[in-house]
């Protein structure tokens, strides 16, 4: 199985738009979403990334290897408490 990179446009997205939202940028996800000509479904996966440990959001914008996991694996769902996100790429 081959492994996808993170592409690099996608990588700062979830740090970016989290700011502009605390910011008050935007009004909230759906207004984000319909600024930026996405889906409000892919405007929260992509924020969902800012619930990962320090240790992997590096790793991800690091482009280093996920341990066979995809930007994909990362939008649908991990495990929340820091110590399981490691396990869960292993």
């Amino acid at each position: 199985m081959q492994t996808q990179t993170i592409p690099a446009r996608i990588r700062n997205l979830f740090h970016i738009w989290f700011q502009q939202l605390a910011a008050g940028k935007y009004d909230g996800v759906s207004d984000l979403a319909r600024k930026r000509g996405q889906t409000s479904s892919y405007v929260s996966r992509i924020l969902r990334l800012t619930l990962l440990s320090p240790w992997l959001q590096e790793i991800i914008l690091t482009g280093k290897s996920l341990g066979g996991r995809t930007l994909a694996d990362f939008m649908d769902g991990f495990p929340l408490p820091w110590h399981e996100q490691q396990q869960w790429i292993k």
